[in-house]
């Protein structure tokens, strides 16, 4: 150990020198109490990154049918919804040089490919209770009065979509193999953004001071990220179905098109997200003070049906209700939807669709859910 800080205190300077973590834990419970720690300030200093914890030892499944089978340290979001996964350990753990990397890889892969973003909000709702705290009123002042909190979760799920993730390791020294590894593919991984952390401890007098400082970020990858980070912008239905052409099939475009149709002509509204790469149209249906929010079409070819945001209103908050309209979707040939989907997101593709009888029957589950709303 070398180096110091000094502190100027009343009874005049206290010389602060490096002093080893008792234990990974310390340092773990330090950055879910103190998320400052992970200098956000350093990763972008015109908008500096504010972090949501959403959970410590957070399980990550290897199969979509799987159970959590790898836990992450911390999983966090920034404001903008950009899913941060964050790993530590102590310089001394020799394997920060190699098996940390590929472990972070290995939770990059199976985090893009098997996270749904309900799951992190399940996760995030268990965090603020532990604590004592709501997670609407912990989320909304994260996000300040005018952010949408649904459209806040739509874009962690775009940007997991996307690979727009970022990992973290945190180490009380990083070692310079890591820094090599760090800055080699931070240089190489696009969108996703790989850096490291060292958060320094040092003791002396009775008082402890944590320096964190940022490793990684050379001044090519900041720009490079940087530049592709301001040019997300809003989504409209010019640019939506533009996308949308580029990337899929007329049949599977014509689908998108006629829904659009059919749900304009029942009253539901329209709003779009705000993704770096797939577009959302959002579909909403006011009726009898409450909103309902039944699907989104994504600019993928993708269907999504939104059980998870139906169980907040009746009659769709008893279960009873939402297995109804499961079954009522799953009469559609070649549609298998599990039990537990009617409290999730599921997604279909367009273009199981382009089959007439399909598309018919899918209208049909849709009037099943319009009959089992309140009056106007």
């Amino acid at each position: 150990m070398s180096g110091g800080i000094y502190l100027m205190s009343d009874d005049g300077l206290v010389e602060l020198r490096e002093s080893a973590y008792k234990d990974e834990g310390l340092l773990q419970g330090y950055l879910a109490t103190y998320p400052h720690l992970l200098a956000g300030e350093q990763i972008d200093s015109e908008e500096p990154r504010r972090w949501l914890l959403v959970s410590r030892e957070f399980g990550i499944p290897m199969s979509e049918q799987g159970g959590s089978q790898l836990s992450l340290d911390h999983l966090f979001l920034d404001q903008d919804a950009v899913p941060t996964l964050v790993e530590v350990k102590r310089h001394s753990d020799t394997r920060s040089r190699r098996e940390v990397v590929a472990q972070m890889l290995d939770y990059a892969a199976n985090s893009v490919a098997y996270i749904a973003v309900e799951r992190m909000q399940e996760a995030f709702a268990r965090t603020c209770q532990s604590r004592g705290a709501d997670d609407v009123d912990v989320l909304g002042e994260f996000l300040g009065v005018e952010e949408d909190m649904d459209e806040f979760w739509e874009r962690a799920k775009t940007n997991l979509q996307a690979g727009k993730i970022r990992l973290l390791f945190v180490c009380d020294s990083v070692a310079p193999e890591l820094r090599r590894i760090v800055e080699y593919l931070n240089a190489h991984m696009d969108p996703t953004e790989v850096l490291a952390i060292e958060v320094t401890q040092y003791s002396g007098g009775g008082s402890t001071a944590l320096v964190p400082r940022l490793i990684g970020q050379t001044a090519e990858a900041k720009i490079k990220k940087t530049a592709s980070a301001r040019t997300s912008k809003p989504w409209d239905e010019v640019t939506f179905f533009g996308d949308l052409e580029e990337r899929n099939s007329e049949e599977e475009v014509a689908v998108a098109r006629h829904l659009v149709d059919w749900f304009r002509s029942h009253g539901f509204s329209q709003r779009y997200g705000r993704g770096t790469r797939d577009g959302a149209m959002v579909l909403d249906l006011a009726r009898g003070g409450h909103e309902y929010s039944l699907a989104v079409i994504w600019s993928n070819g993708y269907l999504e049906l939104r059980f998870g945001q139906l169980m907040k209103a009746p009659p769709f908050d008893r279960a009873a209700i939402r297995n109804g309209f499961l079954e009522e979707l799953n009469r559609v040939p070649d549609i298998e939807l599990a039990p537990e989907q009617a409290d999730l997101y599921p997604t279909l593709r367009l273009a199981l669709f382009q089959d007439e009888r399909r598309f018919e029957m899918l209208l049909t589950a849709f009037e099943w859910f319009l009959g089992q709303l309140p009056a106007e």
